[in-house]
């Protein structure tokens, strides 16, 4: 069944402002297309962490006010239209989102000389990273082609310091991040300065 979009829909995305859908859901025109609103993905997200509503037509949208995705697969399992394409489990963090997390930092409690560091105790993946700056400021930042988008830490930072980055066409699957990784490495298995 096919929808239209609502106003506020429609203005967003003429603002730029993207539509944040579900872990691995097809381009947003075919989105639109395939999902019924059915609600179903929203129900089996609501046993894990809640992070998804409901448009208002019904289509489920992420919401990283009310949590972060744990990449249960329970909305793709429970999508009966398509409209959230299945994946392997061992895929399934390295392609779901079209984007990361980067940290501005003028916002950051860490570079005015606070101490927080709640992005970085949130993040499973260790994306986070900290420089030491004079004047005991720090440096923060996230390294793209280790953020998996999950949103925890845009969760619990305190100051919301945390945006939403597209990735580019290059940078969305994460394919070639183990050749960078490795060729980063020195010989004794640290990143090389």
């Amino acid at each position: 069944m096919s929808r239209r979009l609502t106003r506020r829909e429609l203005f967003a995305s003429l603002a730029g402002d993207a539509i944040r859908r579900p872990p691995g859901a097809v381009c947003e025109a075919e989105f639109l297309e395939r999902c019924d609103g059915c609600g179903r993905c929203i129900e089996a997200c609501a046993a894990e962490t809640g992070v998804l509503k409901p448009d208002r037509a019904g289509a489920p949208l992420l919401d990283f006010a009310q949590g972060y995705c744990t990449f249960c697969a329970l909305c793709v399992k429970n999508c009966p239209t398509g409209a959230l394409k299945n994946a392997e489990a061992v895929e399934w963090r390295e392609w779901a989102f079209p984007w990361h997390m980067s940290i501005d930092e003028a916002a950051c409690l860490e570079f005015t000389g606070t101490t927080c560091r709640m992005c970085e105790s949130a993040c499973e993946d260790a994306a986070i990273h900290f420089r030491p700056l004079p004047g005991f400021r720090t440096r923060a930042w996230i390294e793209a082609a280790e953020c998996t988008g999950c949103g925890e830490c845009l969760a619990r930072c305190p100051r919301q310091a945390i945006r939403i980055i597209e990735r580019s066409g290059s940078e969305n699957i994460r394919a070639g991040v183990e050749k960078t990784a490795s060729s980063s490495m020195s010989g004794n298995g640290e990143r090389a300065a």
